[in-house]
């Protein structure tokens, strides 16, 4: 896993120290550089998979990006101009989604290998193969095989409920793949035409996620799009779970309602709270590491409580109030 990562003149960063924890939340103002922060880490692996996203981002760039990772293995890598020096220690392995997902479609491409795509676009494929894969270090309910099944189907099935209220099912054919959903009051299932965007962009999530290994990392642009905030907060519950079980889990959101619900695991003993820290970053300041303590709370490295940096969350309980008064 990625531990930290020293970022030497990087676009907008320049010497920015930045701890990465098993969960990691970026957030803050737009266009401050949290985006900058995400490519730093996915250079730390296999960003070949990545190329073209990341080029077109880094055209005429330089810097310096140094890594330790949770081995306590160092590494670094430079930017000339653009040209990346190859990294000759990947030592994480890593899937990333960008904030513009896949939309919904009647069929989906198939691909040559695991890589779901940039955009998860390759997600239903993935998952029309690997349905049947046992992945019980990730499963809800690992510790009683009876009460859940434990295959990928099953455990995407249960994930997709929690959060959106319906299930999944792919139905393959020579070079495409059909995905069709079914809530519970539902007689037939559906088109993904026939359906909110919502459960488009978090089909691809649970795919990226369920289908790591223990140790790998997962990257995601704003998770919570066109969600509603009740999906928001339980996917927040479903990040909280898996980050707890082995898989390092990036975030960069401006979603409230995530990053609150996530405090609210901490405080229930869903994850560690060792293990999370939010990162953020307002335009031409240096990022803020933020923590939490057992109970949930926002703390700094030396665990005073301490506010959320004023001006994320607009309006407060006090401003709520003041309707009532």
């Amino acid at each position: 896993m990625l531990k930290e990562l020293n970022i030497i003149k990087f676009k907008v960063l320049e010497d920015t120290k930045l701890e990465i924890k098993p969960l990691t939340i970026f957030c803050g103002e737009n266009s401050s550089g949290k985006s900058t922060a995400i490519i730093a880490c996915m250079l730390a692996g296999n960003y070949k998979n990545y190329t073209s996203y990341i080029k077109d981002r880094i055209i005429a760039v330089n810097g310096k990006i140094e890594y330790t990772f949770s081995n306590n293995i160092n590494s670094s890598i430079n930017i000339d101009n653009g040209v990346i020096q190859e990294n000759q220690n990947k030592n994480i392995k890593y899937t990333f989604l960008q904030a513009d997902r896949v939309s919904p479609d009647k069929q989906y491409d198939i691909t040559t290998d695991d890589n779901l795509g940039i955009r998860g676009e390759y997600a239903p494929y993935i998952y029309s193969i690997k349905q049947h894969d046992n992945i019980v270090e990730l499963s809800i309910n690992n510790d009683n095989e009876n009460d859940i099944n434990t295959t990928l189907r099953s455990q995407t099935a249960y994930w997709m409920k929690y959060i959106l209220g319906t299930t999944v099912k792919a139905d393959r054919q020579a070079d495409k793949v059909s995905l069709y959903y079914q809530a519970p009051h539902d007689v037939e299932a559906y088109s993904p035409l026939n359906t909110g965007f919502g459960t488009s962009m978090v089909f691809p999530i649970l795919i990226a996620c369920l289908t790591a290994k223990i140790g790998d990392t997962v990257i995601i642009e704003n998770p919570e799009v066109h969600l509603h905030p009740k999906a928001q907060s339980k996917l927040a519950d479903f990040f909280a779970f898996i980050a707890q079980l082995g898989v390092q889990v990036i975030l960069e959101t401006h979603c409230e309602h995530l990053i609150y619900k996530l405090c609210y695991n901490v405080n229930q003993g869903i994850i560690d709270y060792d293990k999370v820290v939010f990162q953020y970053k307002e335009i031409n300041k240096p990022f803020q590491a933020i923590y939490t303590d057992k109970k949930g709370r926002f703390v700094d490295k030396e665990n005073n409580q301490r506010k959320f940096p004023t001006g994320f969350f607009d309006a407060t309980l006090t401003d709520y109030l003041k309707i009532y008064r």
